[in-house]
């Protein structure tokens, strides 16, 4: 009865690992149902942001922006909280390796996610790492970051290298870069006039709001690359655990036929034991 017994124990903690799968895997749906739903009122704001920063402009005289000749960029690499979603980080530090085989000592790097924190602050020098990312966090990891980047001056650039999703089944990694909005040289003060049918009246000074505007747009731009990060990990931890469930119900099948033939052949011999005994 030893291997029997021993079988029945693997069977048992396979149910246990496919109960766990299975809850994993009705979380993770239902984690991307609700942020694909806020997905699209997201990318309507941005819209809104963009569509209002063109129309001030065809209305503002000739501006330029302040000179800043820094050469200090900022590298963003959004990874996962947790692990069980697949190759979801590790295509993603391929990623990374492929685009930038050597960094420019004048590049900061900003990890996101504690199992891709894992693989790079071995090897390079990180100026800040979130180890918790998730929906619940989401606000506020996306606000300090945002404040730290957006400081006038500080950088010339930010370029985010993060899992997009395609369809629900492919994840990809991409890279996004995103120009740091700088303060305007024009004189604002002396500027008093409108041309006729300009499409806004100001009560304010309208470069101040343009700024202003430009600085939330790309806030919201790297909010939108840290949600839809959240939204390709949330697949890819369901495709994994989806597969990870069929898996051990084919094993399931295969042990308990197993189970069942040891256990009819054990039978079997300890009756041909005791008739044989008894004759």
């Amino acid at each position: 009865m030893t291997q029997v017994t021993q079988l029945r124990q693997r069977i048992r903690a396979v149910e246990l690992i496919q109960k766990t799968t299975h809850a994993m895997r009705l979380t993770s749906m239902s984690t991307h149902v609700r942020l694909h739903k806020k997905q699209a009122f997201m990318e309507s704001y941005r819209h809104e942001i963009e569509e209002t920063i063109s129309n001030i402009k065809e209305g503002l005289p000739h501006f330029e922006e302040q000179e800043f000749d820094s050469e200090k960029e900022l590298l963003v690499i959004v990874g996962s909280q947790k692990g069980l979603c697949g190759s979801f980080n590790t295509k993603l530090n391929r990623f990374f390796e492929q685009e930038y085989p050597d960094i420019n000592p004048n590049t900061k790097i900003i990890v996101i996610g504690k199992r891709i924190i894992e693989s790079i602050a071995a090897e390079y020098r990180l100026l800040y790492s979130f180890e918790l990312f998730n929906p619940t966090n989401f606000f506020a990891i996306s606000s300090e970051l945002c404040q730290h980047l957006l400081k006038p001056h500080r950088y010339r650039q930010v370029t985010l290298i993060s899992n997009i999703p395609i369809t629900f089944f492919l994840q990809r990694p991409t890279k996004t870069t995103i120009i740091i909005p700088q303060p305007y040289k024009t004189d604002i003060d002396q500027f008093e006039s409108f041309e006729e049918g300009a499409t806004y009246l100001y009560d304010q000074n309208p470069f101040k709001i343009l700024a202003n505007l430009e600085r939330l747009l790309a806030r919201v731009r790297v909010e939108e690359i840290l949600f839809k990060s959240l939204i390709a990990e949330q697949a890819a931890r369901f495709i994994s655990m989806d597969a990870s469930t069929t898996n051990a119900e084919k094993m399931l099948s295969d042990m308990k036929r197993d189970y069942n033939k040891l256990r009819q052949a054990t039978i079997t011999r300890e009756l041909m034991d005791l008739i044989g005994g008894q004759l």
